[in-house]
């Protein structure tokens, strides 16, 4: 016992006499305080949560437990490594020492060392919590427990799996990397224990499987409300305490299996092989050879000889390793595990197609090689000074420079080898499901051409950290919380790409139109941030590490004289590369195009509600008919709209303005009435105007109102080009292309918290079920869902129904219509009639009429304003062969927040397994529609319809 305790203060003491360990404890303290006092805790696990809820302080702790991670290698992993490293083991070994109080020591006292690391988190989130610049609405009363229960069920448990199995996994191998992989695989375990909640049948297999408990709290507290999840705190029963006692039990088994498999000799052969005999003695000495004559030579080819030979030693170095076999096979276990789910397409099993199975390999393995970048990074910059080499290579001739580029090619040329791996085991999916139209071409222009550069980037990311901090596990970690800050910034309104390392807009290939329309704005801003990477590395040139310096005076002194002409020369370049690649995304994304950050739309929102939100119950005209002709020009993304609407007063009282929104980035050409109209407002930044009718117009009378409305944005924006306007698949909607009349309420923001943030009141929520007014109230007192409410122009009990008319529950909404259909109509049973059309208050169906063959697709229910492009009143183009399917208007956003404001563009382009036709022609195309109401579905031309579920086979 006396040993065992002397070997763990021996090891508490060493780590408490290091400063990268109070390090360690100020990063997750810091990433903890960010969690609270930044309000990104509640961004992401609920905005009606306070900060300070025990369940939000649960998910946070575990969190950052799952985060910080990395860092119980460099303590515990490292725990007997350090004594084979510094070949202190071998007089250890000679001593009367006994093994388990060496094994059990070194764990107890790095234990104690991460238990203290990782208790800086909880900390981190009181203070956050008790920051003066937090809404005080957002803390609740102090909950005896709250920050007690984190500490108890994640910090303790969670620290001590993690420890014991790196320690054990470090003991046992002798091998940092080994320790690597360990965790890699420990973020494995937690992957698929997340994936598979998706089946229900599987909860308690993922509950247990997860080591980090996040799976069994959210099981034990998904149906909480609110208020629960403010004032109760979590109970370690059921699931949870399983979980709990399974990984401990684990742990404690892996340690004295390790224990009991560990070896006190300095030899680290196998048992049972014969240990190599490094020397065999000869009888005569032989005689020296001769020494070869050398003649150096210098030159461009040399070096790029030398360079090469480098490039090829390194990789050889990594791929022959067995810690890179053990990379591969986590990467095929992400692809195989990522793709028994790619075969299912909203419950209907669908075909394992290619552009499937790229998405497979980005997304499922992002987490994997997110990880394994920065690690790979640090053992290849740490690579000679581990094995002590790092002076040889320092007296050669190869510049630090030269040594830094071959790393780097190295560190590509892995990652390029990984994504070969799983391509091949996406091809070997595919075989085993019956699906052999492999596209290989799709494989290697997705992987390689779009992901692979991403990896790029991030591995000098992670070399530019190694240079900085000078320590291994240090610039691991900056790297990690690095990336980690990076991905918070689209929560705190910074989501322009040029703030966010390596983040471009998303190139996802479909068969209908192959990469879209982003691929030059993908490439533009890949290129801003290599440029971006180079000028990190250049003015991370003076602090490489060349010689062997002794402090932080040392390293000042050599960098100072590294700071030479030529490296101020390739300074200036680098900086000039950045500001030119830069300052040309800037132009296009901010100047040629409108760029607003979720900050901008939520403050636009709130101008729109506050200025105009009185105009709500404003009686506006009704769009009885649209004769549409829009001119797209596919190649250049613009479009021409050029209409006209029928517009009907069906209101009581006369109308004396008409209020109109108008799309953003729109050029407005044309905008006129068929009688005297005065435009008295025009508000260009949320684009509303006021036009006051010379004559009001009176109750059932007719007014037409003619527009011609061009997009003809050039460049392409933060997000990419438009993705509406494509060579094959264009998707046009009535919010983006055709103004609206009167207020709509549903571009207000919604959100509470939001709101707040804008000075804005709570919207007013719908009254309780057991409200005895709501129980009295007849159906047609309630209040509508639409953007107005017009009180009807008949009493629905009077109401006269036309043959045009429409009075199922999927009654279609009037473009631009100042109400929508009430209630009483949308449950009134289907209707027709054979009398002569009267003029009533229902909504009327649509009857379309076109010069082109039009097939009525199915109606979407996804509100308009979302980022994702509705298929309500929509009007889809295509050009393919007419036994295609059709488009289906899928989008999709890397802004953390969906804009309420429809102008956007959406970020992804329509994906179907049909094939996309050889050329798209550079003359406009045009699409004409009347219709007699209205257009209230999405359409296309060009052939049947089939449902995005089902994938046709090849």
């Amino acid at each position: 016992m006396t040993q065992l305790l002397s070997f763990a203060r021996h090891e508490l003491a060493y780590h408490l006499q290091r400063p990268v360990t109070y390090l360690y404890m100020f990063a997750l303290l810091l990433l903890s305080f960010l969690y609270t006092a930044t309000g990104f805790a509640n961004m992401v696990f609920g905005g009606a949560v306070n900060l300070d809820a025990p369940w939000l302080l649960n998910r946070s702790v575990a969190h950052v437990t799952l985060i910080g991670s990395v860092l119980v290698s460099a303590i515990a992993g490292t725990a007997v490594l350090r004594d084979f490293e510094f070949k202190t083991h071998e007089l250890l070994f000679t001593t009367r020492l006994r093994k388990s109080s060496f094994v059990f020591g070194r764990f107890l006292g790095a234990y104690a060392v991460t238990l203290l690391v990782f208790a800086c988190s909880v900390i981190g989130l009181w203070l956050g919590a008790h920051m003066p610049w937090l809404d005080p609405d957002k803390l609740g009363p102090y909950v005896p427990g709250a920050y007690l229960v984190p500490l108890v069920f994640y910090v303790v448990p969670n620290t001590f799996v993690l420890s014991a199995l790196f320690f054990a996994v470090g003991v046992l191998t002798r091998s940092y990397m080994a320790v690597y992989v360990q965790g890699v695989v420990f973020f494995l375990g937690y992957s698929i224990a997340g994936e598979s909640l998706s089946k229900l049948d599987n909860e308690r297999f993922a509950g247990l499987l997860d080591p980090f408990g996040l799976v069994p709290t959210d099981l034990a507290e998904r149906y909480w409300t609110i208020v629960e999840k403010n004032t109760l705190v979590t109970a370690l029963e059921g699931l949870l305490l399983y979980n709990r006692l399974l990984w401990i039990g684990l742990a404690l088994l892996v340690l004295f299996a390790a224990h009991a498999l560990f070896r006190m000799d300095a030899a680290r052969g196998i048992r049972g092989r014969k240990p190599r005999r490094w020397l065999e003695l000869e009888g005569a000495a032989r005689p020296p050879a001769p020494l070869p004559v050398v003649t150096p030579r210098r030159g461009l080819a040399v070096d790029l000889t030398r360079l090469l030979a480098q490039v090829h030693f390194y990789y050889l170095g990594l791929v022959r390793d067995r810690t890179f076999l053990a990379f591969v096979a986590v990467g095929l276990l992400f692809t195989v595990h990522g793709s028994s789910y790619s075969d299912v397409l909203w419950g209907t099993p669908t075909w394992p197609v290619t552009y499937a199975m790229t998405d497979v390999i980005r997304n499922h393995a992002r987490l994997f090689f997110i990880i394994l970048v920065p690690l790979y990074a640090g053992e290849l910059m740490w690579r000679e000074r581990a094995l002590r080499g790092d002076q040889l290579l320092d007296v050669t001739p190869t510049s630090p420079v030269a040594v830094m580029i071959a790393r780097l090619v190295c560190l590509a040329l892995v990652y390029a080898t990984l994504i070969a791996a799983m391509i091949a085991g996406g091809v070997l999916v595919q075989t085993i499901k019956g699906y052999h139209h492999y596209e290989l071409d799709v494989y290697l222009g997705v992987l390689y051409g779009f992901y692979w550069p991403e990896l790029v980037l991030l591995s000098m990311i992670g070399v530019f950290f190694q240079i900085v901090a000078d320590h291994k596990y240090l610039g691991v970690l900056l790297a990690f919380v690095y990336w980690v800050l990076v991905q918070a910034f689209g929560t705190w309104g910074l989501d322009h790409n040029l703030l966010r390392f390596a983040f471009s807009p998303q190139v996802e290939y479909s068969a209908m139109n192959g990469y879209g329309p982003h691929v030059a704005a993908a490439m533009w801003f890949n290129l801003y941030h290599f440029a971006t990477a180079v000028l990190l590395l250049v003015l991370a040139r003076p602090w490489l590490m060349h010689g062997t310096p002794t402090g932080l005076r040392d390293r000042l002194r050599l960098a100072r004289a590294r700071m030479t002409r030529r490296w101020t020369a390739a300074l200036a370049l680098a900086l000039a590369a950045w500001l030119g690649v830069g300052g040309y995304v800037y132009w296009n994304t901010n100047v040629r195009n409108i760029y607003r950050s979720s900050e901008d739309e939520d403050a636009l929102s709130a101008d729109y509600e506050r200025k105009y939100g009185q105009y709500q119950d404003l009686p506006q005209p009704h769009v009885e008919a649209v004769d549409v002709r829009v001119d797209i020009f596919p190649e250049r993304g613009h479009a021409i709209t050029v209409g006209r609407f029928d517009l009907v007063n069906r209101h009581t009282a006369p109308i004396e303005s008409i209020h109109m929104l108008l799309p953003h980035e729109i050029e407005i050409r044309t905008i006129e009435f068929d009688r005297p109209a005065t435009l008295v407002e025009a508000d260009e930044r949320i684009r509303y105007r006021i036009y006051r009718l010379a004559e009001p117009l009176a109750p059932g009378g007719e007014m037409t109102l003619r527009f011609d409305l061009a997009d003809v944005r050039e460049g392409f924006g933060n997000l990419g080009r438009n993705a509406g306007l494509v060579a094959n698949g264009s998707f046009l909607s009535q919010f983006s292309m055709m103004p609206s009349l009167g207020y709509q309420r549903s571009l207000e923001l919604v959100d509470d918290d939001r709101r707040k943030e804008q000075g804005l009141p709570e919207r007013p929520r719908l009254p309780s079920i057991d409200d005895p007014a709501r129980a009295t109230a007849s159906p047609a007192s309630l209040p509508p869902t639409g953007s107005s409410t017009p009180g009807p122009c008949v009493p629905p009990a009077t109401r006269s129904l036309s043959p045009r008319a429409s009075c199922s529950a999927s009654g279609p909404r009037a473009i631009g219509a100042a109400s929508p259909t009430p209630r009483w109509a949308r449950s009134a049973p289907p209707c027709r009639s054979s009398r002569p059309a009267t003029r009533s208050c229902a909504t009327p169906t649509t009857a379309w009429r076109s010069r082109s063959t039009i097939k009525k697709a199915t109606s979407s229910t996804s509100p308009p304003w979302s980022s994702r492009p509705s298929a309500r009143s929509t009007i889809a183009s295509r050009t393919s062969a007419p036994t295609r399917t059709a488009t289906s208007g899928s989008s999709s956003s890397r802004a953390t927040r969906n804009s309420p404001w429809p102008p956007r563009a959406p970020s992804r382009t329509p994906r179907t397994s049909a094939s996309s036709p050889a050329s798209a022609p550079t003359t406009p195309r045009t699409s004409t529609i009347r219709t007699s109401s209205p257009p209230t579905r999405s359409l296309t031309s060009g052939g049947p319809t089939r449902s995005p579920a089902a994938t046709p086979r090849a």
